[in-house]
């Protein structure tokens, strides 16, 4: 049997896209098959002899994916393991196991160098298996995941673009509709349900596998149009490529959001364009943002109002590079990348009119400077064969800036939460502006050597982490005691600024980047 994917090259969104599940669970025994294959068409109207399938025999019993265009056969990109053959809803092993394999294909092409091994005892059974209506999303939200990493880097050159075009709509209509917040048997929020359940190292592993295939895919793109190649990083990028998901639990919120690093909007003033070093090139290429937003709220009931506290919990994000390492330190770029320089989150009630007040619970903590004026007096004699003492002064000042601000403040009924990178040299925000070339020259500029230096103002490997033992202080919301026992949506959005300044590589070239998201979460004001 096969699945067939034609796609529609009209320009307009494929309609009608069949759903995996239903056709696999609705295929007849083996004996009653009138062949030896049987195939479903996932997307109509093409004029282009392109087709995507995935096979079974009941020999061998797996699927596979393969390709046929103007071809005297098939071209395999993909097989499954063997597994007992699928039939109606109640062999739930066995799409469990096709579940699997579909985790395992997008792992295979990820940019670890150590594979993971036995994903099937990483992933609990009876959390996939406990909702049927909740898997069936999940299970067709890896599918099209896998046939778009695997045609990424399987499909020929010269049909690949055809194939994957298909694959990206489809993609981004089950990004949006998630987004929209639908159902998880329709798509809807399948692609979040489906990343909780595998666990956040599957999920992490799964996200930059991802990353790397439409890395791949848009540098290619770009490689093949020379317009392209000479314009702006931006121009280049598919957009949305990032993905972003809330979860909600009793006292605690968590947004979690990844983005490969060319896809983010260049935020200088003046269009960021390619460096002209490959090797450069190379290194900011493959890198992918990984954020991690959780904030913890608290109720307290009186009788003239309800109050809503809420705190940072944790805020962590990293720039982990997609390729690997021993092929950066063969480009000598391991060092060089982008690193976070502000980090901005906002919290409001949907409903606004449901507030009576909001107050803080942090005042203004401006950065403070320590100077200290060193004076002293030097002398001594002057060389042989001249007369007189020479006498000189030194006098010097110290000045010393914690590198990151945090700031809290409330713009009508919305919270703001602010942490911001400053130059202890220049004393500037450094998402709003650009070392000079001669601040770039010196040996000792703070930027430079960032991940080792004893004062560098992140982690080891180039993140940051904002933890609720510094910010333990909450922005509070009163709401009107009416609204007891009722369940309000909140907005959770924000903006994340990457900056790359050249560390230990010999470079001018500086850029900052932005990537904004926004989520929904609920919250019941219940005792």
């Amino acid at each position: 049997m096969s699945i067939i994917i034609m796609p529609n090259y009209s320009g307009q969104p494929s309609v009608g896209f069949p759903d995996v599940w239903d056709w696999i669970t609705a295929l007849p025994p083996p004996s009653e098959w009138k062949s030896d294959g049987m195939s479903l068409k996932l997307c109509n109207g093409s004029q282009v002899p392109l087709l995507l399938s995935a096979k079974t025999s009941s020999s061998s019993r797996n699927f596979n994916l393969s390709l046929l265009a103007d071809f005297p056969f098939p071209i395999s990109l993909w097989t499954s393991e063997a597994l007992e053959l699928v039939h109606g809803d109640r062999d739930q092993k066995a799409m469990y196991s096709l579940f699997l394999s579909f985790i395992d294909g997008i792992l295979h092409y990820g940019p670890q160098e150590k594979p993971m091994r036995r994903i099937e005892s990483r992933i609990d059974a009876k959390v996939v298996l406990s909702d049927l209506k909740r898997f069936k999303g999940m299970f067709n939200s890896a599918f099209l995941c896998m046939a778009l990493c695997v045609c990424v880097y399987e499909a020929p050159a010269e049909i690949r673009p055809r194939c994957l075009e298909v694959l990206e709509r489809e993609l981004e209509s089950f990004h949006l509709r998630h987004r929209g917040g639908g159902g998880g048997g329709g798509g809807g929020s399948s692609c979040k349900q489906m990343l909780e359940a595998v666990g956040s190292n599957i999920e992490e592993r799964m996200m930059r596998s991802m990353a790397l295939a439409l890395t791949n895919r848009m540098f290619d793109a770009m490689l093949a149009d020379e317009p392209l190649k000479n314009s702006a990083w931006e121009k280049s990028i598919r957009s949305p490529l990032y993905h972003s998901y809330s979860h909600c639990a009793k006292g605690l919120w968590k947004v979690r959001v990844y983005a490969p690093v060319p896809a983010m909007k260049a935020h200088d003033k003046h269009p960021s364009t390619v460096p002209k070093d490959d090797r450069l090139l190379f290194a900011l290429r493959y890198l992918h943002l990984e954020a991690v937003l959780q904030m913890s709220y608290a109720l307290f009931f009186t009788r003239d109002w309800i109050e809503v506290q809420v705190a940072v919990d944790n805020v962590r994000c990293d720039v982990v590079p997609l390729a690997a390492e021993s092929v950066l330190e063969g480009h000598g770029v391991a060092e060089e990348k982008h690193f976070p320089s502000r980090i901005s989150v906002r919290v409001a009630p949907r409903q606004e009119s449901n507030v009576m007040s909001i107050s803080l619970s942090l005042s203004s903590n401006n950065p403070s400077y320590e100077i200290s004026n060193e004076t002293g007096v030097e002398s001594g004699f002057e060389v042989p064969g001249k007369y007189g003492l020479t006498v000189t002064t030194t006098e010097g000042f110290t000045t010393s800036l914690k590198p990151w601000k945090m700031e809290q403040s409330v713009r009508g009924n919305q919270g703001d939460y602010d942490w911001v990178l400053y130059d202890s040299q220049s004393r500037k925000e450094v998402a709003a502006s650009r070392p000079s070339m001669m601040e770039m020259l010196q040996p000792k500029a703070w930027f430079k050597d960032r991940y080792s230096s004893a004062l560098r103002p992140f982690t080891k490997h180039g993140g940051v982490v904002f933890a609720r033992d510094e910010y333990s202080k909450c922005i509070s919301w009163k709401m009107k005691p009416e609204m007891e026992g009722k369940t309000l949506m909140w907005e959770i959005a924000g903006s994340i600024w990457l900056t790359y300044w050249p560390n230990k590589y010999k470079s001018f070239y500086c850029e900052t980047r932005r990537l904004d998201f926004c989520e929904d979460v609920e919250l019941s004001l219940v005792r």
